[in-house]
């Protein structure tokens, strides 16, 4: 686990089940898991990130992280699991990163795992957004589910 201090702030950098258990509760989470949606057959999916992300035959350098080979099913029970597992109080803000295809499953688990679900908004991914193939449209956004551990505060 890396934690690094930015500001008031604090980024925990590891596998969230092995970190919450010694966290306090807080006022908000961001996350922003594998989407376990990178392929349409077993083996793309299932390919490390440095060869599974690679765009235009250009390599980077990609950590490699788990849960990313996951079918839909198992990744939304998944999702719940550690989202019933965040470190919440009453009024806590949840946020999470996901795109198109996890979309409805991650709205799923935000309710199976014991938050109040929000909506979503959309994150304008501007001149880095591409289309999958030439005469598509473009990937222009990835999404944001949102919700909250009980009460949603009023804002000031």
């Amino acid at each position: 686990m890396k934690r690094v201090e930015i500001g008031a702030a604090v980024l925990y950098l590891g596998d969230c089940m092995e970190i919450m258990p010694g966290l306090l509760p807080v006022a908000a989470v961001i996350t922003d898991p594998p989407y376990a949606s990178g392929g349409l057959f077993r083996t793309e999916r299932t390919m490390k990130a440095v060869d599974k992300y690679v765009q235009a035959g250009v390599k980077r350098d990609y950590s490699t992280f788990a849960h990313d080979a996951k079918d839909q099913r198992s990744w939304t029970s998944w999702c719940a699991e550690w989202i019933s597992r965040l470190p919440v109080r009453d009024g806590t803000y949840v946020l999470s990163f996901i795109d198109w295809r996890q979309l409805p499953a991650m709205t799923d688990a935000f309710q199976w795992g014991g938050l109040m679900w929000r909506g979503v908004a959309a994150w304008d991914k501007g001149l880095g957004a591409r289309g999958p193939h030439k005469g598509y449209l473009k990937h222009q956004c990835e999404y944001i589910v949102w919700g909250t551990a009980g009460k949603c505060a009023v804002a000031e």
